[in-house]
């Protein structure tokens, strides 16, 4: 079990899924539309805000502070690696 401190437990909620039988690897074009239409309608919305206007960032980046790391390296790596850091709903790894 996993027990947030005080000073995260107003700000965190730790989820997890997992799916069984579920088989990318011969046919996932369905999935694979709808994540591009998700996240081309998410970039639409927000094309052209600075960051900080985006809901959930600003709440991230506070978070990443509240346990030790530093928002600006944390994004960084995830830049040069191509993963995709975890903000305010996650992330999903679109490779």
């Amino acid at each position: 079990m996993i027990t947030l401190g005080s000073d995260l437990a107003n700000r965190l909620r730790l989820a997890a899924a997992q799916f069984e039988g579920v088989d990318l690897s011969r046919d996932g074009s369905a999935l694979r539309r709808e994540l591009d239409g998700v996240c081309g309608s998410l970039q639409e919305r927000y094309q052209g805000k600075g960051w900080l206007e985006i809901p959930g960032v600003a709440e991230t980046r506070a978070l990443y502070k509240a346990i030790g790391l530093d928002p600006e390296t944390v994004e960084r790596i995830a830049r040069l690696t191509g993963a995709q850091p975890v903000g305010p709903t996650g992330s999903v790894d679109r490779r």
